[in-house]
């Protein structure tokens, strides 16, 4: 009974391992947006897990993107996200931001199955949550 359960851990475990790719081994939609949001920025790694790929560019920004090729996420470290990126977000989620907190910028962009997860760069970094239509919800702290 032990060695079947340590069994189990030990296939659950080794299924969850990422598995190194190379850019032209991610989905073309992937690729698309790589080369539309961040065409002067170099592709240092890329992974693919158990849903979707993991992607850390040169300057230090990290994406994710959905087994389809869909994005999904973008947290940088110094850059800002571009502005590119910024317009596939509901026009009222960056408005409220940008009439509420005029001095932060946007550090990360996570899309989830309930809306938007948004970090901005500031002394305390500030986490706010909106729907899928761009309606504010409420503040993470």
């Amino acid at each position: 009974m032990t060695l079947c359960i340590v069994s189990m851990a030990f296939a659950i475990t080794s299924c969850d391992k990422d598995k190194p790719v190379h850019f032209e081994q991610l989905p073309q939609a992937a690729r698309t947006f790589l080369m539309t949001h961040f065409p002067d920025i170099e592709m240092v790694y890329a992974d693919k897990d158990w849903d979707g790929y993991e992607v850390l560019l040169s300057n230090g920004t990290e994406l994710e993107f959905s087994s389809k090729g869909q994005w999904t996420k973008a947290e940088t470290r110094k850059e800002l996200i571009p502005e590119s990126v910024l317009k596939l977000l509901p026009e009222n989620l960056t408005s409220y931001i940008s009439q509420t907190y005029p001095d932060r910028n946007i550090k990360m962009v996570e899309i989830k199955r309930f809306g938007y997860e948004i970090e901005l760069h500031g002394l305390h970094d500030l986490e706010l949550k909106f729907d899928s239509k761009g309606q504010f919800l409420y503040i993470d702290d």
